[in-house]
């Protein structure tokens, strides 16, 4: 049983746990042999619980994010011991471990494994089929502004886009704590099935993206970032506008989005565009010591 670990030596697996096999190459130096560094993704399972360990950047802190799978069955607090224990065995004794975005159900085992509540989020929803009746009867009342701010700034898929310049926006909007880093972007595009970023051009500048995944019929409005100097001029709506029509051409059927409860702004512009909050929080939590 996982609870057989011994909670105080971190790494310590229990019988039956492992991490999925990597490469076992190791770097030769000059004068003294030295390991490869550790993977910055990491996959973790026993028996049917199932979670990937990924190390990510914000600003100056590393962090390592325990990210339940879908495939697994709810998660215990003695795994997530061990887990967090995995987690500093592969990326440092002191490196914070955190959560992604979670159910308030999901938080239980972490709660239990000594993890704290850091951010609260809501969690906002738009059903397709009502936005696209209300899209079409408001067209014609917006259509004149809509062209016009089209002539300066023009939607196009991202494949000409680097991840650099994407990243920039991000920094620009978010500021350095919370922007995504590459290894951060590269996990939420594979979190769903199939994923898109969207981006707004102004004078062949990048200003803004929108990056939408689709699982079955739902779709995730994952990061939404509008450089500060294009800000209050209709960018964020836009993008939002142009991920819900790419949304409904792609038969999705509901799409949902969460922003921290005290990000008025973003609460405004979700609600303004159709977006309904519901009774479900998302919580993001934090383990900062071995306990």
């Amino acid at each position: 049983m996982v609870g057989h670990r011994n909670s105080d030596v971190p790494g310590t697996y229990p019988q039956g746990m492992h991490l999925a096999k990597r490469d076992s190459s190791s770097m030769l130096t000059r004068e003294r042999f030295t390991p490869p560094p550790p993977p910055d993704r990491q996959t973790l399972r026993f028996e049917s619980q199932h979670v990937v360990i990924e190390r990510r950047q914000r600003g100056g802190t590393t962090s390592a994010v325990v990210i339940p799978q879908s495939d697994s069955v709810p998660l215990t607090s003695d795994f997530v011991r061990s887990a967090t224990g995995v987690a500093r065995q592969l990326f440092g004794r002191s490196i914070l471990v955190a959560t992604p975005a979670i159910t308030q159900e999901e938080t239980t085992p972490f709660l239990l494994a000594g993890f704290e509540t850091r951010t609260v989020l809501n969690l906002l929803t738009i059903e397709l089929k009502e936005w696209s009746l209300r899209w079409s009867e408001s067209r014609d009342h917006s259509s004149t502004a809509h062209r016009e701010h089209c002539d300066r700034a023009w939607l196009r898929g991202t494949n000409e886009d680097s991840l650099r310049d994407l990243l920039t926006v991000d920094r620009a909007a978010f500021g350095t704590d919370k922007a995504m880093d590459s290894l951060e972007f590269a996990s939420a595009l594979r979190a769903t099935q199939v994923a898109r970023v969207r981006t707004l051009s102004q004078n062949g500048d990048l200003v803004g993206f929108a990056l939408i995944g689709r699982a079955g019929r739902r779709g995730y409005l994952q990061r939404l970032a509008v450089h500060p100097a294009a800000q209050g001029q209709g960018v964020g709506r836009m993008l939002v506008q142009d991920v819900l029509g790419w949304s409904r051409r792609h038969r999705i059927a509901r799409v949902v989005v969460n922003t921290e409860e005290t990000n008025a702004p973003a609460l405004q512009l979700y609600r303004s565009t159709g977006f309904r909050s519901t009774s479900v929080g998302l919580f993001m939590l934090d383990h900062t010591s071995i306990r």
